[in-house]
């Protein structure tokens, strides 16, 4: 989790109070705490946390392959870290390449590429691309990229035919004997 304007301060009523801009939800989350002490020290947990998320200049050379590696440490168990094709796929086309160059058009021919080669329906590229963002998230925490080279990808969403519903044994019986007549 990555944390912003992280304040600490004591209220009127004896209550001490921490608050702090959550970046993954997108909001202003607030905790308070009836002693100083535990107060002081939930703020020093978001700050040493929040530290993990700094910007780490050793990072910025790093193989994208090397990056993955990190981030399948750092978040274990993700859908695409239980994908291995799209992992060797991916370690396969950018795995040597440092994150500048993960770009819009380098993503848009691999999952081209991607697509071709495997006979990919819409639906199978759109769960690929929700795979990938993940991975593009932590990029952009760890200030390596700016912005997801997935934003402006998209995939038609496939519309399913409404099935028709199944008569019941009445209605059945009953155009049988119209049927009859």
């Amino acid at each position: 989790m990555k944390t912003k304007d992280i304040k600490f301060y004591p209220l009127p009523s004896g209550i001490f109070m921490v608050s702090y801009y959550d970046s993954f939800r997108q909001k202003r989350i607030q905790k308070e705490f009836k002693e100083e002490a535990k107060a002081k020290m939930y703020l020093n947990t978001l700050k040493a946390d929040n530290a993990k998320f700094l910007p780490q200049p050793n990072l910025k050379n790093t193989s994208l392959e090397e990056l993955l590696k990190t981030y399948f440490k750092q978040t274990p168990g993700t859908y695409f870290e239980r994908s291995p094709f799209l992992v060797k796929v991916f370690i396969d086309y950018f795995g040597m390449h440092s994150p500048k160059n993960l770009n819009e058009m380098a993503m848009r021919t691999f999952l081209a590429q991607l697509k071709n080669e495997n006979d990919y329906s819409e639906k199978s590229m759109l769960a690929i691309k929700y795979r990938f963002s993940g991975f593009m998230k932590f990029l952009i925490e760890k200030h390596l990229i700016e912005t997801s080279p997935l934003e402006n990808i998209t995939f038609a969403r496939t519309q399913y035919k409404k099935l028709p519903s199944i008569l019941s044994e009445e209605k059945i019986a009953g155009l049988i004997s119209m049927a009859q007549r």
